[in-house]
């Protein structure tokens, strides 16, 4: 599935399954081709993610044949509602559900979103399919649709729509509105204007207090690519043939496996006879495919790059599957642990990995076997924090070749690297000035990795380098003391002035009372070969930020409940700046759905560099609150939670009349 931004904060997913699939409308969803497909899966929910026991989202289906369209659900539900609401692209609908004269919940959508048809039914019942034709009345149209909704075990139900595109769009058989696509996304509910704990796709705010929800992610599927106003359908095709060499065996039965080439994902699998036979893998789309095949004895054969283009067929895209030969040998490691090891033979010709792919073998050492058909190989052994080892095997039909041992030897230091969290390389850390007569202390936090001249991770210290590296602070000019006093600390502040690295890596905080760049120096007592530096900038405590928090996300729009909005300065290391007197007016996004008033319109912080205002509200909706303030002619920025320049309060009506 591929997500993308619609708006500021929009993701949804874009059309993989393969339409023109007609799925039996029975309340049972295989998933195997008999029914629907693998790739018709639109939304593989996680079970567990919801808080409210048995009613969670499971799985949600899509696909669309040249008459209708087709919506399956699996789902668990107890004494609650499961909905699915499909924005058609029409630009008619309800912007929000909660006034609807049919399952009204307290779900809303961004602009430019609308939802044109509501699937419901409470409790696991029988499915019903309504038009919306706006904020407030729908229209029934389950007649015109096919239902089904089965219960199976432990609360679970699978329930499958097939919609009519003339129920939908009313433009006569088959036909839709030109460039169509719809959006769609399932929810678990409560009661009447509430909203739920599980979304598929997850959504944010699906926290089943009742509070209104934005519905921002979906799954969107075009439905006409090609803007002919009939639904597109996939005409591609591959196929080819698969036979055994050994003719005489006519028990054993091959398997093509179709996926795409640049993410892996599965489309088809198809099981052949006994001996083989042809296959034919239809309703694809243009593009680039892998197709494997394979057999219990065999070795298992693949053509990668297999190009469709103009919805044509691709003929040709045979195997003969040979007794599959082996390469064989063991594992060994010339110093340290050892690891857990991967062990692949790679095609000298194409590159490609061959046979089952790579063989496993424990930390331990010892035997590996890799079946693979007839050719050229290089084999290649893997493990963190060694040195790969390779060697070159051909094998000649069936036969089976061994390669000896292939030794590991561990990875060694010879050089000390800052790291960022992700694990790169960096050049230098920043903080603010400490104040010791205070006891104020801002810290820099640096990472130290041992590497060798490949930039490889020593995990293991073989030599017994890296117990004691030593820490030192010089002016950039690598002689000069620093000019204020630059200290050394363990991540817990004990003092030091070394650290031993664990797993090739140590963290230390490093701080420093006065303004300056200090170039840090790392070094093994063991090898003063192994060292390195890094730049450490030591930055006044000067406001750069507004921070943004609140006493609760949630306010009862009656005038009277009141929440707290808080704010303090940050330096450019967001560390907190004590500085009191600057005003700091705090506002109302216009953007905003809700409304609020502050208790006062500007608050100077305190001494402690910190602000707090009330706030009330009489509209229900989502409430942007931000602020504005400056120091030294510079205005600050704000900051809240997820880098946004705000925060949001989600303005309640109210408890809702049933649940």
């Amino acid at each position: 599935m591929i997500f993308f931004a619609m708006a500021a904060a929009l993701f949804s997913a874009l059309l993989v399954a393969r339409p023109y699939k007609s799925p039996v409308i029975d309340g049972t969803i295989t998933g195997d081709g008999s029914d629907w497909d693998y790739d018709d899966l639109a939304v593989d929910d996680p079970l567990g993610d919801t808080s409210w026991g048995p009613n969670d989202l499971d799985d949600l289906w899509v696909t669309y044949d040249s008459l209708n369209l087709y919506i399956g659900v699996r789902y668990q539900i107890n004494n609650n509602a499961m909905i699915v609401l499909i924005d058609a692209g029409t630009g008619s609908g309800a912007s929000d559900i909660n006034n609807l004269d049919w399952y009204p919940r307290n779900f809303n959508f961004p602009d430019t979103v609308f939802a044109s048809l509501i699937i419901a039914n409470w409790n696991g019942s029988a499915l019903g399919v309504h038009r919306i034709t706006n904020n407030t009345t729908t229209e029934d149209i389950t007649t015109l649709c096919e239902t089904a909704n089965e219960p199976k075990t432990n609360f679970f139900y699978e329930g499958e729509v097939r919609i009519p595109w003339d129920a939908i769009y009313q433009q006569g058989q088959g036909k839709v509105p030109v460039g169509a696509k719809i959006r769609v996304v399932a929810v678990i509910a409560g009661g009447d204007h509430w909203n739920g704990p599980d979304a598929a796709p997850d959504n944010p705010g699906m926290d089943g207090n009742g509070n209104p929800t934005t519905l921002t992610n979906f799954y969107i599927m075009n439905i006409d690519a090609d803007a002919d106003s009939i639904p597109d359908a996939f005409r591609g095709a591959i196929e080819g043939t698969v036979a055994l060499e050994d003719t005489t065996d006519k028990t054993t039965e091959p398997q093509v496996i179709l996926s795409r080439e640049n993410t892996g994902k599965l489309i088809e699998t198809v099981d052949l006879p006994p001996g083989g036979g042809n296959y034919h893998i239809g309703r694809l789309e243009d593009g680039y495919y892998t197709v494997e095949c394979k057999a219990k004895g065999y070795a298992t054969l693949r053509q990668t790059g297999v190009r469709l283009q103009g919805q044509s067929t691709v003929t040709g895209i045979d195997f003969t599957l040979t007794r599959a030969g082996k390469i064989t040998g063991n594992i060994a490691f010339s110093d340290g642990p050892g690891a857990e090891t991967s062990v692949a033979a790679y095609d000298r010709n194409t590159g490609v990995i061959a046979g089952e792919g790579a063989a496993t073998v424990p930390a331990t050492g010892g035997f590996f076997s890799l079946p693979v058909p007839e050719g050229e190989y290089l084999v290649v052994a893997e493990a963190q924090g060694y040195l790969s080892d390779t060697t070159f095997a051909t094998i000649v039909k069936s036969d089976s070749v061994y390669v000896d041992t292939l030794s590991l030897a561990s990875v060694k230091a010879t050089k000390l690297v800052l790291i960022n969290e992700a694990g790169e390389e960096i050049e230098s850390i920043s903080t603010t000035v400490s104040y010791p007569d205070s006891n104020i202390y801002f810290y820099a936090k640096a990472t130290l990795e041992a590497r060798d001249d490949a930039d490889r991770r020593d995990y293991y210290d073989t030599q017994g380098k890296l117990s004691d590296i030593s820490i030192n602070a010089t002016k950039l000019n690598n002689i000069t003391p620093p000019r204020g006093n630059a200290k050394f600390y363990l991540p817990d502040t004990t003092m030091i002035s070394s650290i031993s690295l664990i797993d090739g890596r140590g963290n230390f905080l490093v701080s420093d009372d006065d303004v300056e760049v200090l170039r840090i120096h790392t070094r093994s007592s063991a090898d003063s070969t192994i060292h390195g530096e890094f730049k450490v900038g030591i930055r006044s405590a000067e406001p750069e930020y507004l921070e943004l928090s609140s006493s609760r996300d949630t306010l009862t729009a009656d005038g009277t409940d009141e929440i707290v909005i808080y704010g303090r300065l940050l330096d450019i290391s967001h560390n907190p700046v004590k500085i009191s007197g600057i005003p700091v007016t705090f506002l109302i996004d216009p953007s905003s759905p809700g409304n609020g008033t502050f208790k006062v319109p500007s608050v100077e912080t305190s001494a402690d560099g910190e602000v707090s205002n009330t706030l009330t509200s009489e509209k229900s909706g989502i409430i942007k609150v931000t602020a504005s303030a400056s120091y030294l002619n510079k205005e600050l920025q704000v900051i809240g939670p997820g880098d946004k320049n705000y925060i949001e309060i989600v303005s309640i009506p109210g408890p809702p009349t049933s649940i």
